[in-house]
């Protein structure tokens, strides 16, 4: 006689729904939260309570699918924002006024270089040959004057970091003042948006294959699985029962 053994009633969801876990390590990249894949799996489980082992690995393909759909939306809108704030800090460096700074010593110095060089006008006129020291003094005004500039520049760049960072944060007197200086000039965020959209729309689209590859994906194993729970029998309180072969006639 052939023996057919079932274990345990595979009609009925696992007992403790916190043992299942995905196998092997969640599919967790660098940034994404481990704790949100787990919550993300066990509302899952919580839902379709997958009975056997097969329905309970359909069910964590299904959930790295909505994880894959998640992530790749998230990263789409990380790229756009991304490219408006690189596009947002150019032209605050352009349209903001220069903020003041302490440049009394810079400006100082500046002005006595000038008047070094001025000082030596009457003797160039009646040399041929330039002195030393002349050149000296041209080289000390001209690294004075770039030191001069990027202090200022420094100063700039560090005031459109500070507004960017308000208007990512949107802090609602920086978002104004930023708004405010965009319209001076004809621009606003949604022309900044545009622009990006319009520049990178490769990319974008990118972005939209994966997450459409990633729900036709999610869609295809839930039906599946679905598919799959509907034409199993229904077994309920299986135990054990004994197959005998039936006796045939033998052939002649």
């Amino acid at each position: 006689m052939d023996r057919i053994r079932i274990d345990r009633d595979e009609t009925e969801p696992h007992g403790d729904l916190r043992e299942l876990v995905p196998l092997g390590r969640p599919p967790i990249v660098l940034g994404e939260n481990v704790a949100e894949y787990m919550s993300l799996f066990a509302r899952y489980v919580a839902d379709y309570k997958p009975r056997g082992e097969n329905e309970r690995d359909r069910i964590e393909d299904i959930v790295d699918k909505r994880w894959s759909i998640k992530r790749y939306r998230h990263l789409k809108t990380d790229f756009i924002n991304m490219k408006c704030v690189d596009i947002l800090r150019a032209e605050l460096l352009k349209r903001i006024e220069q903020p003041s700074i302490a440049d009394e010593k810079d400006l100082a110095q500046i002005k006595k270089y000038e008047a070094e060089l001025k000082g030596w006008e009457p003797q160039l006129a009646e040399r041929n040959v330039i002195p030393r020291p002349y050149t000296w003094t041209q080289e000390a005004l001209a690294k004075a004057k770039a030191a001069l500039e990027e202090k200022r520049q420094a100063a700039r760049a560090a005031q459109v970091d500070e507004l960017v960072d308000g208007w990512i944060k949107l802090d609602p007197e920086t978002v104004k003042g930023v708004k405010a200086t965009l319209g001076k000039h004809g621009r606003t965020i949604d022309s900044i948006v545009s622009a990006v959209m319009v520049e990178h729309i490769g990319t974008i689209k990118m972005y939209d294959q994966l997450i459409k590859q990633a729900e036709d994906d999610h869609n295809d194993i839930h039906a599946e699985f679905i598919r799959c729970r509907q034409a199993r029998p229904v077994l309920e309180g299986v135990k054990y029962h004994e197959v005998t072969p039936k006796k045939g006639k033998q052939a002649d």
